[in-house]
């Protein structure tokens, strides 16, 4: 939810600034260590199915990361109500430029993800060294 501020600007809340902010970052980092999380206990009882869940926890969070770059590019879009061109050559307020890096960041946190969830399709998960 957006709130009024005093000179009529809509301001965003704080779990918007978070969300659009970090959350490419987060599902990263949640991904990461869920991964390495999943292969260890996995591979240490012998779960039949994980690298199935590899692939549900690489989609899940690809999509969540995704959604956060969306969540961010619209409320900057929402907020200038100019071509986002004009928004980064201009001044930017303190959230949009948050909502900026939230865009940017989620679109490299994506692939990054999609990346690091790509070996577990072609490599040996568990073996024996």
């Amino acid at each position: 939810m957006t709130q009024n501020s005093l000179l009529g600007k809509t301001r965003l809340s704080l779990l918007e600034l978070i969300v659009g902010s970090i959350g490419g970052a987060s599902a990263w980092l949640l991904h990461l260590g869920a991964s390495y999380l999943l292969l260890t206990v996995g591979c240490n009882e012998n779960w039949p199915g994980i690298r199935l869940m590899l692939i549900a926890l690489t989609i899940g969070l690809v999509a969540a990361s995704a959604w956060t770059g969306l969540f961010a590019y619209r409320r900057v879009k929402l907020a200038t109500r100019h071509d986002w061109a004009l928004t980064l050559s201009a001044g930017m307020e303190r959230e949009n430029f948050m909502m900026v890096v939230g865009t940017v960041g989620s679109a490299v946190f994506t692939l990054i993800i999609l990346a690091q969830g790509l070996p577990p399709l072609f490599v040996p998960l568990c073996s024996e060294v």
